[in-house]
């Protein structure tokens, strides 16, 4: 019985780290990330980092986002200029923060923000994707 108890608590810790997934872009200018911890299909916790590795500055954002899933999916491009539908994920309580998440694999995020509005540093460190940030194998520390 008592291993019964264990194992599941075992998987459900599996289960709710799994929820968790960070995806990343680095140029020769930036770095952005985004770590997405999901509460449920339609809610997200997320946290955004940005630095500009030439000038030295880092920024976070962070907030709750939901998805409308009874909308159509977005539509968004590839590098390639493959489409590909995405889920629109959007804070209620900031104006204009936008993360869209690939809807099949979820490999792929786009994030659309006010920089000007969110920012320290809208120049240099923007919130919005500089280009498609990719699912990362970071481990958590």
């Amino acid at each position: 019985m008592v291993t019964q108890s264990l194992s599941f608590r075992h998987a459900q810790k599996k289960r709710e780290s799994s929820l968790e997934v960070s995806y990343l872009m680095e140029n020769d200018t930036l770095i952005q990330m985004i770590r997405i911890h999901y509460l449920s299909q339609s809610e997200i916790l997320y946290k955004i980092y940005v630095k500009n590795k030439k000038r030295g500055l880092q920024d976070s954002i962070s907030g709750i986002a939901k998805a409308h899933l009874d909308y159509d999916p977005e539509i968004d491009e590839d590098l390639d200029g493959t489409a590909y539908p995405a889920i629109e994920f959007d804070d209620e309580r900031r104006d204009y923060i936008y993360i869209r998440i690939e809807a099949i694999k979820r490999n792929k995020i786009q994030i659309n923000a006010n920089d000007s509005l969110f920012s320290k540093y809208p120049l240099y460190c923007p919130f919005s994707s500089q280009s498609i940030l990719f699912k990362s194998k970071l481990k958590k520390k």
